[in-house]
């Protein structure tokens, strides 16, 4: 455990590769932990990312930006990090039977949905009839029937911000 990266990343999404990536084109040291376990995978086509007008999918848009970070030298470690501790001037994680040294960590785990127990929701999220994020999700739903599921105090205010792209919101 000699060595002393510049950072390493929790979190192998989105927000996660777009640091890694940022990092080591910098010139830093940098590994990256992804579990595999990114939300945005699920996304059937998200027309929300600059640079493709016609919209990319989850697994798609993941599969571009892990090759673009490793293009610039970012060694992802497919391994949960199950402990972070501050170690002197910087941090210690834990990974399996491992330890890392970094003077840095950028936390970029992300969120986990919550999916209703109903019969065929993976179906219904891979074909894009249930999604899961309003700000990412709801322009690809202007204009339809909108209902939103959920605990009361946040389905409201959802369904406040939903009315913006559809008048039939429930």
């Amino acid at each position: 455990m000699s060595e002393v990266l510049d950072c390493i990343v929790v979190g192998g999404g989105p927000g996660g590769l777009t640091a890694a990536t940022y990092l080591a084109r910098y010139r830093r040291s940098v590994r990256i932990f992804d579990t595999g376990c990114t939300r945005a995978g699920w996304i059937p086509k998200s027309r929300n990312c600059p640079g493709f007008p016609h919209g990319v999918g989850g697994e798609e848009l993941l599969q571009r930006m892990r090759e673009q970070a490793s293009k610039f030298g970012v060694e992802t470690i497919p391994d949960e990090v199950t402990a972070l501790h501050v170690d002197g001037d910087g941090f210690r994680i834990r990974h399996g039977d491992n330890e890392l040294r970094a003077r840095h960590v950028i936390l970029a785990t992300g969120c986990e949905d919550v999916t209703p127990a109903l019969d065929g929701i993976e179906k219904a999220v891979e074909c894009g009839a249930v999604r899961m994020c309003p700000i990412c999700d709801a322009f690809e739903a202007i204009d339809t029937t909108i209902a939103v599921h959920g605990p009361a105090d946040k389905a409201a205010s959802h369904a406040r911000f939903l009315r913006t792209y559809s008048a039939n919101v429930t």
